[in-house]
C-alpha cells in the first residue's frame, strides 16, 4: 500500500462494496463517468488483456484471444450499423469496441464483485467460495483493461455489472444480444 500523496494508487478491487440497489442507474452518464475515472490511472500491469487489440497509433496489445480479422464471422455475420447491442461477458472489450466501430450502440454486462460466474472450468476448484475468490482477484484487472481501451478508442459504449440471470431492469431493449465465450461459465444458460 502506498501513501495518499505519492501519486500511486492501490489497485485493489474498485467495484462498490454495495452495488446500486437492484444494479439500477448504471447507464446514468455520471455513473459511467465515475467508473471510468476510477480506473483512469490504472497502470499497464493492472490490466488483464483477454483479447489482442490493434491500437490507433499502430501498436498492438497482445492477449490470449486474437479475433482480429474474423470478428464478423465470429459474430455470425450480423450487420451492426444502427443496432443497439447487449453484450454479455465482454471481458477486456475487444468485441465491444469492434461492434461500436461498425455503428452499433453497445451496452456490455459483466459480473460484479458480489455476483460470481456460475462455473469455473478448472478441476477441483469449482466451488462457490473459489468462484468468488477468483472474481474478486481477477475481474477488476479485466475491468481496468475494458476502461483503458474505452479511453484509447474514445468509446461511448457502456459497461454495467450484475447477475446475468437478473439483469438490471433499466437497461432498455436491444436489437441483438451477444454471448461471447461465456457459456462455459453458465450452469443454467437458459435461465433459472
Amino acid at each position: 500500500m502506498t501513501g495518499p500523496d505519492d501519486g500511486v494508487r492501490d489497485w485493489t478491487p474498485l467495484w462498490p462494496a454495495c452495488p446500486p440497489r437492484g444494479y439500477l442507474g448504471q447507464l446514468d452518464p455520471e455513473f459511467q463517468r465515475q467508473m471510468s475515472e476510477r480506473r483512469a490511472g490504472a497502470p499497464f500491469e493492472a490490466c488483464d488483456r483477454y483479447h489482442t487489440f490493434d491500437l490507433p497509433d499502430g501498436g498492438v496489445i497482445r492477449g490470449a484471444w486474437d479475433l482480429r480479422g474474423s470478428e464478423s464471422e465470429y459474430l455470425g455475420g450480423v450487420e451492426f450499423g444502427g443496432k443497439r447491442m447487449l453484450e454479455l461477458g465482454p471481458s477486456s472489450g475487444y468485441l465491444t469496441f469492434w461492434m461500436e466501430r461498425q455503428g452499433a450502440e453497445v451496452v456490455s454486462v459483466e459480473a460484479g464483485f458480489d455476483v460470481s460466474i456460475d462455473l469455473l472450468p478448472v478441476d477441483g476448484i469449482d466451488t462457490a467460495p473459489n468462484r468468488m475468490i477468483l472474481m474478486r482477484s481477477t475481474i477488476d484487472s479485466v475491468h481496468n483493461s475494458w476502461w483503458r481501451m474505452h479511453r484509447t478508442y474514445g468509446s461511448s459504449a457502456e459497461l454495467v455489472h450484475g447477475d446475468i440471470y437478473h439483469l438490471p431492469g433499466d437497461l432498455g431493449s436491444f436489437d441483438v444480444g451477444v454471448f461471447g465465450s461465456i457459456l462455459l461459465h453458465l450452469r443454467e444458460p437458459w435461465g433459472r
